[in-house]
Protein backbone atom coordinates (compact mmCIF):
# COMPACT_ATOMS: atom_id res chain seq x y z
CA UNK A 1 0.00 0.00 0.00
CA UNK A 2 2.88 2.06 0.90
CA UNK A 3 5.71 2.79 -1.25
CA UNK A 4 8.77 3.20 0.61
CA UNK A 5 11.86 5.23 -1.19
CA UNK A 6 15.47 3.83 -0.67
CA UNK A 7 16.09 4.91 2.70
CA UNK A 8 12.65 2.54 3.93
CA UNK A 9 10.69 5.92 4.97
CA UNK A 10 7.54 7.03 3.56
CA UNK A 11 6.87 10.59 1.89
CA UNK A 12 4.32 12.55 2.97
CA UNK A 13 3.37 12.54 -0.87
CA UNK A 14 3.29 8.81 -1.00
CA UNK A 15 1.07 8.72 2.45
CA UNK A 16 -1.61 10.81 0.75
CA UNK A 17 -1.69 9.02 -2.13
CA UNK A 18 -2.32 5.53 -0.25
CA UNK A 19 -4.73 7.70 1.45
CA UNK A 20 -6.69 8.39 -1.61
CA UNK A 21 -5.94 5.71 -3.36
CA UNK A 22 -7.86 3.81 -0.10
CA UNK A 23 -10.73 5.99 -0.25
CA UNK A 24 -11.54 6.06 -3.85
CA UNK A 25 -11.60 2.05 -3.63
CA UNK A 26 -14.26 1.98 -0.33
CA UNK A 27 -15.95 4.86 -2.01
CA UNK A 28 -16.50 2.90 -5.55
CA UNK A 29 -17.20 -0.49 -3.15
CA UNK A 30 -19.95 1.80 -1.67
CA UNK A 31 -21.16 2.44 -4.26
CA UNK A 32 -21.45 -0.62 -6.20
CA UNK A 33 -23.32 -1.91 -2.95
CA UNK A 34 -25.42 0.21 -2.99
CA UNK A 35 -26.74 0.15 -6.77
CA UNK A 36 -26.34 -4.21 -6.13
CA UNK A 37 -28.89 -3.29 -3.34
CA UNK A 38 -31.35 -1.26 -5.31
CA UNK A 39 -31.11 -4.08 -8.34
CA UNK A 40 -32.25 -6.93 -5.80
CA UNK A 41 -34.97 -4.84 -4.36
CA UNK A 42 -36.36 -4.43 -7.95
CA UNK A 43 -35.36 -8.06 -8.81
CA UNK A 44 -37.42 -9.13 -5.70
CA UNK A 45 -40.62 -7.05 -6.05
CA UNK A 46 -40.74 -8.35 -9.70
CA UNK A 47 -40.55 -12.21 -8.50
CA UNK A 48 -43.13 -11.73 -5.77
CA UNK A 49 -45.34 -10.78 -8.24
CA UNK A 50 -44.86 -13.64 -10.32
CA UNK A 51 -45.54 -16.05 -7.76
CA UNK A 52 -48.48 -14.77 -6.38
CA UNK A 53 -50.14 -14.46 -9.92
CA UNK A 54 -49.32 -18.28 -9.88
CA UNK A 55 -49.99 -18.70 -6.42
CA UNK A 56 -53.34 -17.38 -7.07
CA UNK A 57 -53.67 -19.31 -10.44
CA UNK A 58 -53.16 -22.20 -8.54
CA UNK A 59 -55.31 -22.08 -5.58
CA UNK A 60 -57.83 -21.32 -7.82
CA UNK A 61 -57.49 -24.72 -9.79
CA UNK A 62 -57.91 -26.13 -6.75
CA UNK A 63 -60.79 -24.81 -5.71
CA UNK A 64 -62.22 -24.98 -9.16
CA UNK A 65 -63.02 -21.86 -10.13
CA UNK A 66 -63.59 -21.25 -13.75
CA UNK A 67 -60.89 -18.14 -14.09
CA UNK A 68 -62.15 -17.43 -17.62
CA UNK A 69 -65.30 -16.19 -17.13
Amino acid sequence: MFHPDARNEVSMLSFVQACDSLYRTMRYFRASVGNASVIDHALESIIDGFYNFVLGLVVLSIMKINRTS
